[in-house]
C-alpha cells in the first residue's frame, strides 16, 4: 500500500462486514492514475462548458504531459506557446490565433485551484469585432440620443430661464435711461413669471415716482437768483430720487423772501408738503402777509398729524430788505444760518430759534434782525451736512462745517456748493440725508 501512495496513486477502500467477529468478510481495493482521472474529469467538463460557451471554446494545458484539450486544439497556430507562457505568468495574456482563415482572440491564465494545468479561452475575432461593433452603434445611438434630449432641455432651459433674464436686462437698462414705460411681456406660473410680475409693477410705481420728482423739481426754483444787489445759489443732492429738502426764493416791492427747511422723510408724501407750503409761501407773498408764514405752514403740519402723519418738518423764513440791507429771520426748529464778513476771516451763526412745524399750535415765533453788508455771505443749510458720520461713527459737525465754510467763500457760489458738498460726501461711509445748501451774497 505504501509502494502505490508514494507513486500518486489515488486509493479508494470499502471494508463491509460483520463488525462483532472482528473481521471483515469483504475487502475492496480500487486504485486509480491521477492523471488518467484528471484527464477523463477535463475531457467531460470541457464537453460540457464548450457546449454553453458556443461559440467560444475553453482549452486546457496539462503541464505534466504537455496534453491540450479537446483534443485537436492543438491546431491553433500559437497556442502551445501562448499556454506556455502562461504556465509561468501570474498574469493573463492574450494573443491572436488562426485555424484555416479564421482568426481567433486567445486569452490564456495558469490554473488557480488547478495548479497542474494551464487554460485559455478563444473566441472567434470576427464573431468578437461584430459584437465590438454592436456595442460601438448602440453607444453612438446612446450618445446622439443624449445630446438630443440636452438639446432639447437647453432650448427649454433657454425659453425659460434665460429669456426672463434677458427681459428683465432689457428692463434695467430701461431704468437706467429713466424710461419708466417699459413693461416686460413674459407669463409664466413658476418664480419667474412671479418675478417680471412684480417688476412690472415696481417700475409702473417706478413712473409714478417719476411724474411725483418732476412735480417736486417744479416746485424749487432755479438755482441762480440774483437781484440788483444779491446774488443767490441754491441746489441740493437728494439722497433719493425725490427729498425731504425744501427751498424757495420770491423777490417784489423791493424785498426777496426766502423759505429755507426740511421735511422729515422722503418721498411722495414729502413732495406733497413741499407743494403745500410753496402753495402758502407764494399766498403770503402775493398777500402781503409775510408775518404769518410760518404760523400758516404749522397749521398744516397740525392738520397732517391729526390725520395720522405723524412727521415733522422744520423751517425758516428770511425777508431781505435790499433798500437797508437788513434782514429778519423766523425759525421753527432748522439750522442756524451762517454769516461770513467781508473779510472771510469770521463766521457767526445767527441763533434764531423755535419749535419746529407740526408739534404745537403757536404764533409765537421768534424775529431775529441782522444785517447783510456788502461783501457779506449769508449761508443756509440742511442737517444732512452736519450730521452725516464716517466709519466710526463721528459726525461731520459744526467745527468742520465752519472751516470748510471759510475755505471755500473766496470761490464762485457754484464752486463752493460743490466743494461742500464733496467734503461732506468723502466724509460720509454713504449719503445718509439730502445735502442743501443755500449761498446769499450781497453784491
Amino acid at each position: 500500500m505504501s509502494d502505490i501512495l508514494s507513486k500518486f496513486y489515488l486509493v479508494y477502500q470499502n471494508y463491509t462486514g460483520i463488525p462483532e467477529y472482528g473481521g471483515s468478510k469483504y475487502f475492496v481495493f480500487i486504485a486509480w492514475s491521477i492523471e488518467s482521472f484528471q484527464y477523463n474529469f477535463l475531457v467531460q467538463e470541457l464537453e460540457k462548458i464548450n457546449q454553453m460557451i458556443k461559440p467560444g471554446r475553453l482549452i486546457v494545458r496539462l503541464k505534466d504531459s504537455s496534453r491540450i484539450l479537446p483534443e485537436g486544439a492543438g491546431n491553433y497556430s500559437n497556442l502551445d506557446w501562448l499556454l506556455r507562457k502562461a504556465d509561468t505568468s501570474k498574469f493573463s495574456l492574450n494573443d491572436s490565433l488562426t485555424v484555416g482563415n479564421e482568426k481567433f482572440v486567445a486569452v490564456a491564465m495558469p490554473g488557480l485551484n488547478f495548479e497542474s494545468a494551464s487554460l485559455a479561452y478563444i473566441y472567434p475575432r470576427q464573431l468578437l469585432e461584430k459584437k465590438v461593433d454592436a456595442i460601438r452603434r448602440n453607444l453612438v445611438a446612446s450618445v446622439l440620443l443624449f445630446l438630443l434630449v440636452l438639446i432639447v432641455f437647453a432650448w427649454k432651459f433657454a425659453k425659460h430661464q434665460v429669456k426672463p433674464v434677458e427681459l428683465l436686462e432689457h428692463g434695467l437698462k430701461s431704468i437706467a435711461r429713466r424710461d419708466f414705460n417699459c413693461q416686460l411681456d413674459f407669463h409664466s406660473s413658476d418664480e419667474f413669471g412671479d418675478l417680471i410680475q412684480t417688476f412690472n409693477s415696481a417700475i409702473e410705481n417706478m413712473k409714478d415716482l417719476e411724474v411725483a420728482r418732476s412735480v417736486q423739481e417744479s416746485l424749487l426754483p432755479p438755482s441762480d437768483f440774483s437781484t440788483d444787489k444779491l446774488e443767490i445759489y441754491v441746489k441740493t443732492q437728494f439722497m433719493t430720487s425725490m427729498g425731504g429738502d425744501y427751498f424757495d426764493i420770491a423777490a417784489g416791492n423791493g424785498k426777496v423772501y426766502i423759505a429755507f427747511g426740511d421735511v422729515a422723510g422722503h418721498g411722495i408724501p414729502a413732495a406733497l408738503v413741499m407743494a403745500m407750503i410753496k402753495a402758502v409761501f407764494s399766498d403770503c407773498i402775493e398777500s402781503g402777509d409775510e408775518k404769518t408764514f410760518l404760523e400758516s405752514c404749522n397749521k398744516i403740519m397740525l392738520y397732517l398729524r391729526n390725520k395720522g402723519w405723524k412727521r415733522m418738518m422744520t423751517l425758516q423764513f428770511i425777508v431781505i430788505d435790499e433798500s437797508s440791507n437788513e434782514f429778519s429771520i423766523v425759525n421753527a426748529g432748522h439750522c442756524f444760518p451762517v454769516k461770513i464778513d467781508a473779510d472771510k476771516k469770521k463766521v457767526s451763526f445767527i441763533k434764531a430759534r423755535g419749535i419746529p412745524l407740526g408739534y404745537v399750535l403757536t404764533k409765537n415765533y421768534t424775529v431775529v434782525n441782522d444785517v447783510l453788508n456788502p461783501g457779506e455771505t449769508l449761508v443756509l443749510y440742511s442737517d444732512g451736512l452736519i450730521e452725516g458720520t464716517c466709519a466710526t461713527g463721528e459726525m461731520f459737525g459744526f467745527d468742520r462745517f465752519e472751516s470748510l465754510l471759510l475755505e471755500t467763500v473766496s470761490d464762485s457760489s457754484p464752486i463752493m456748493w460743490q466743494k461742500i458738498v464733496s467734503a461732506v460726501t468723502n466724509w460720509c461711509v454713504e449719503q445718509s440725508d439730502d445735502l442743501s445748501t443755500m449761498i446769499v451774497r450781497m453784491k
